[in-house]
């Protein structure tokens, strides 16, 4: 998996924070034991380099580079390099000890990894001495110090007044009315973090209903509030504003999927949860076309300009029996049966009125789909949703 396929913003702040401190840590530590050793390096460098380029010079004066005496002096040296003292301010390393490599190095050869250099001069011929300097590092100091630097420099910093983003700085003027300078800061600089939809959100709810901003700072934060689509927060929105819905079940109404429910009782409907009351007589064309979504592909066709239709007026005839329909429109089918201009005129009234409730983005998917019959020329409907998103009364359910 590419590293950018889940970037950090992903991250709750907490984890956010572990991850900062860990990297710090880390790098606190390598920095830490490299500055140590560096010290050590030089002080062991200065240290010897006082001593031992007199003895080398006075030991092989007369011997020059005799290998048996070269060997003896090396074995010397490695018995006084044994135990080395550690002087440093942070005990980084507990024991260090000291092993020569090459006694007699030329001037342009160049000392390895972990190794110190001594210079010293044998005639008029220039020489050194590397020495390879091995240390036990004293682990609690050198992953327990660092750590707690990279907490307390976190803790710190996140005292400090970060400077607001411009969805910050509004968030604060919002919120500045309701408390301290300090808190309006703290709690603007925690919802700056959430993106245009939270922001919307926050600064609406705060507007409209003035909660506890805390509680609401919170709760706009949630992973839920952050993943709302732009068709959701206008769910969300409708639920609040215009249906009087707690932020909560407001977010339950937003994040359901689109469900058509009608009651037992005329004329009562439930949208995606939303409790709605219809005027009598659509209610029962919209109910009959719920009813032939559930017997079929939910298409009717629109009815003659000239000629009613009376098996499809048969149906609306008995559902308007069964839940107590209008008397005016029961009668209307009983004489003339479905004629095109009533269909129309209770399908258009239906669709105001749901615009009406519901606005005309949210209201489509429970308005018809629409398509001319290629036979006929005539226009035929169905109910847009599928049969499994809409729910019946039982009582007509047990009838059909």
């Amino acid at each position: 998996m590419p590293v950018n396929s889940f970037p950090i913003r992903y991250l709750t702040g907490k984890q956010q924070m572990l991850l900062l401190w860990l990297g710090l840590s880390l790098l606190f530590m390598l920095s830490c034991w490299s500055v140590a050793r560096a010290t050590l390096n030089h002080s062991l460098t200065q240290s010897l380099q006082q001593q031992l380029p007199t003895k080398l010079q006075n030991a092989l004066y007369y011997s020059n580079d005799d290998g048996p005496i070269v060997q003896l002096i090396q074995h010397n040296i490695n018995r006084d390099l044994v135990n080395l003292k550690v002087q440093n301010q942070l005990p980084v390393f507990n024991l260090c000890h000291g092993n020569v490599i090459e006694l007699m190095a030329g001037v342009d050869d160049t000392a390895g990894f972990n190794q110190i250099s001594i210079k010293w001069s044998l005639g008029k011929l220039k020489k050194q001495t590397f020495i390879a300097v091995s240390c036990q590092t004293n682990w609690p100091v050198a992953v327990i110090y660092p750590a707690g630097f990279a907490a307390a420099l976190l803790f710190f910093y996140h005292l400090l007044p970060v400077p607001l983003s411009a969805s910050g700085q509004r968030i604060r003027q919002s919120i500045q009315p309701h408390m301290s300078n300090l808190q309006a800061h703290y709690w603007a600089r925690l919802l700056q973090q959430g993106n245009a939809t939270q922001h919307l959100l926050f600064e609406h709810l705060l507007a409209a209903h003035g909660q506890d901003i805390p509680a609401l700072s919170n709760w706009t934060m949630r992973p839920q509030v952050a993943a709302l689509t732009s068709k959701q927060l206008d769910w969300f929105m409708l639920a609040t504003d215009k249906f009087h819905y707690s932020k909560q079940q407001a977010l339950d109404v937003a994040l359901a999927p689109a469900q058509l429910s009608f009651s037992q009782t005329p004329g009562h409907i439930k949208v995606q949860g939303l409790s709605i009351k219809l005027m009598k007589t659509p209610y029962f064309y919209y109910l009959w076309y719920a009813c032939l979504r559930h017997q079929g592909d939910g298409w009717q066709l629109n009815p003659s300009v000239n000629r009613a239709d009376k098996t499809a007026a048969d149906m609306l005839i008995t559902l308007m029996r069964n839940a107590g329909g209008h008397s005016k429109a029961l009668n209307d089918l009983l004489e003339h049966g479905l004629r095109a201009k009533i269909l129309d005129q209770n399908r258009n009234k239906l669709k105001a009125e749901l615009i009406a409730l519901l606005g005309e983005s949210l209201a489509e998917d429970y308005l018809f789909d629409t398509e001319r019959d290629l036979k006929s020329g005539r226009y035929r409907y169905r109910l847009s949703l599928a049969a499994e998103a809409v729910t019946l009364p039982q009582q007509l359910l047990a009838q059909q």
